[in-house]
């Protein structure tokens, strides 16, 4: 499953690739690494996405956890179905054996 994250490192990634390829970007880089440090016009905005960040991220991290705890309950399914089956299995050989003792015995 893809995340914000990996759309986030993969594009990073892709930057960094075509910056190193091609030096008359790095005036530009330069550009937008000084917009970057100036400071923000209003603090409270990027305090706001930064809880929106943690809230998402908070989320992501339940959704990870309720995914795998539904993944075990899969397994646990699976499982229960081959012991099922294996049961009845167990139990048609025997009534098997029962009446073939029974015919036998005629």
């Amino acid at each position: 499953m893809l995340t914000r994250q990996h759309a986030l490192k993969s594009s990073r990634q892709i930057e960094s690739k075509s910056t190193l390829n091609n030096p008359a970007n790095e005036t530009a880089k330069m550009k937008s690494a000084k917009s970057k440090s100036t400071p923000s016009k209003s603090p409270g905005k990027s305090e706001e996405k930064r809880l929106d960040h943690e809230k998402l991220d908070e989320i992501y991290e339940m959704i990870r956890t309720v995914m795998a705890k539904l993944d075990t309950l899969d397994e646990i399914k699976n499982r229960i179905v081959c012991v099922e089956q294996d049961f009845k299995q167990i139990v048609c050989v025997e009534q098997d054996f029962d009446a073939y003792t029974r015919a036998s015995s005629i």
